[in-house]
């Protein structure tokens, strides 16, 4: 597996045995795990080999190396928005802090107990103080990984996102979800909940409740890496892959992947929508775990969470430049230019996506609904923040179609044109930075459509770009065997890449010392897996497969010393 990292220098190029083989495509089966180096040195975080013609990039709104001397407010929040924790551990923002290259939260004794009423005469009486860093940005498919070291107490140290969901399946339930990378303790005890004082823990939970108000928490299998380490004795990396709606893949200390299917049956795609990281230090439930005592709360060498860096990566195209937008669109889908009403949920009536141009209001396509159709979507936003919203709409004659956030109670606008016409509005996101975008349709025969939705900051924080001047270790392999199209004239190679900018790779076709072919492929910043074609016409098209037997493909990073080029030995194939 390629993607584990190793302390070499700064150019590394691996050199694989491989072949042209003609005609047929031959499956990559090489063990990448040749590459493979103990962490125990690494200095580089990299996520797992991409797929075939994708790229990972940095995702700096998610990625932080806590290098500064406090928190980065356009990151993160200093408290969690909507959970004061755990009972009895509160989150405070006096335990969370920034130094020596690390984000720290600490657990302590509260000096007096602090009571928060909870309605109906109930109270919540908090005797410990713990800590909550959660993102400002929300996080959705991807590969997210955290190096720290847990505190030395019965405190967790923790991982995890949370706040996606909204309307069910069913149109009268609803759900949530939460995604824990890792959960852990620093200690063991006599309890029974002290196997998470070892090694990783990941778990997902569909949060549902039915349309008769009945809560669940239906979880998938939990996904364990033991370790005879305590967590709180040097730092570890815990990294997951959100694959897609239904997967997680995960990694402990950057070794062979766990895989995590999520419970689905309710939802064939249960984590369908963005959700909020979350770094976190609280009490867990007694008797399970113990609660933390006075004396190791007392001391800051064992009480406090340590987390040295959080990386986040998502995939794009190979071929397509990553442009880091100053204040981009928060409702990916608005314009449900994704062909399909991802992230959009339904109830009652009748919806589809349209790509008639007469009913497309701008891109390539718009949604219709018909009769009394409800269509919504949760949206993650920073908290207590103005934003703007706009969308278009029309109806046909004598219908009427709503659009309103939070039930009107931030904005609310009605379509009541046959052709398109544009609402906007201003509005200030709750604490919870979460709100609900909503349109109706009018009557039992009514067609509306809808299109461009966006939802933007009115005076947007740049995003401070993560201070990983290196995320990838930068190198060139050749993974798999090159493959020869003898009609076509054709070297399809196989090409993996790491690369912290923009850099020319050069693929030399030769026999012998005679360069029959150069070419030079473009290799955007980010850690590539793709196929790169040198045409070999200069052999003939046609040429019977024995012309292509002595062949050698090189390739290396333009400028490179040619001592570092990673060269293919030939071979015909049978």
């Amino acid at each position: 597996m390629w993607h584990r990292r190793c302390v070499i220098c700064r150019f590394v190029v691996f050199v694989f045995p491989c072949k042209l083989v003609v005609p047929e495509m031959i499956p990559r089966t090489i063990v990448l795990a040749l590459f493979a180096c103990s962490l125990a040195n690494a200095v580089f975080a990299e996520p797992p080999l991409p797929p075939e013609g994708m790229r990972w990039v940095l995702n700096h709104e998610l990625s932080d190396e806590f290098n500064g001397t406090q928190l980065d407010e356009t990151k993160w929040i200093d408290h969690h928005p909507t959970w004061k924790g755990r009972v009895p551990g509160i989150f405070l923002p006096s335990q969370v802090s920034v130094r020596d290259g690390h984000l720290r939260i600490r657990g302590e004794k509260l000096d007096q107990e602090i009571v928060v009423k909870r309605g109906r005469g109930k109270e919540d009486v908090y005797t410990i103080a713990g800590g909550a860093v959660v993102s400002r940005h929300s996080a959705f498919l991807g590969y997210y990984e955290c190096r720290c070291k847990a505190a030395a107490t019965t405190m967790s140290t923790t991982f995890w996102f949370s706040g996606g969901g909204g309307i069910g399946p069913n149109g009268c339930d609803s759900y949530g979800q939460e995604w824990d990378v890792q959960e852990c303790i620093g200690r063991q005890g006599d309890f029974s909940g002290k196997y998470f004082a070892n090694g990783m823990h990941s778990n997902a939970h569909y949060w549902y409740t039915d349309c008769d108000g009945e809560k669940f928490d239906h979880r998938a299998e939990q996904v364990r890496f033991e370790d005879d380490e305590l967590a709180s004795a040097d730092f570890h990396v815990y990294g997951g892959w959100w694959r897609d709606a239904t997967r997680a893949s995960y990694y402990y200390d950057n070794g062979e992947p766990k895989e995590q299917t999520f419970y689905n049956e309710i939802s064939e795609t249960p984590f369908d929508t963005p959700m909020r990281m979350n770094l976190v230090s609280e009490t867990y439930p007694f008797p399970w775990i113990e609660l933390p005592t006075d004396e190791e709360l007392a001391d800051p060498e064992k009480s406090v969470a340590i987390y040295d860096w959080v990386r986040a990566y998502k995939l794009v195209d190979i071929d397509s430049p990553e442009i880091m937008q100053t204040n981009p669109n928060k409702l990916p889908n608005g314009g449900f230019e994704a062909g399909d009403l991802s992230f959009w949920k339904g109830r009652n009536g009748w919806r589809d996506i349209v790509s008639d141009p007469e009913h497309v209001d701008s891109g390539k396509f718009a949604l219709r609904m018909r009769g009394r159709t409800e269509l919504s979507r949760r949206v993650i936003l920073k908290p207590e923040t103005m934003y703007e919203f706009s969308c278009s709409g029309k109806v046909s004659d004598g219908s009427r179609m709503r659009c309103d956030i939070d039930r009107g109670k931030l904005f609310s606008a009605a379509f009541k044109e046959a052709k398109y016409t544009h609402a906007s509005g201003q509005f200030r996101t709750p604490r919870s930075g979460v709100v609900t975008i909503r349109v109706t349709g009018g009557g039992s025969q009514s067609v509306c459509y809808l299109d461009d939705f966006v939802v933007r900051e009115v005076e947007p924080q740049p995003v401070t770009p993560s201070t990983v001047v290196d995320a990838f270790e930068e190198r060139i392999a050749l993974p798999g065997d090159a493959v020869v199209d003898v009609q076509a004239g054709v070297v399809r190679v196989p090409l993996v890449y790491a690369s912290n900018q923009d850099r020319s790779i050069r693929l030399t076709l030769r026999r012998d010392e005679v360069v029959l072919k150069e070419v030079t492929w473009n290799g955007l910043a980010g850690y590539g897996n793709g196929v790169v074609e040198i045409g070999a016409g200069e052999i003939g098209a046609g040429d019977s497969a024995e012309a292509f037997g002595d062949l050698v493909v090189e390739a290396k990073f333009e400028g490179a010393d040619d001592d570092s080029s990673v060269s293919c030995g030939v071979a015909t194939g049978e």
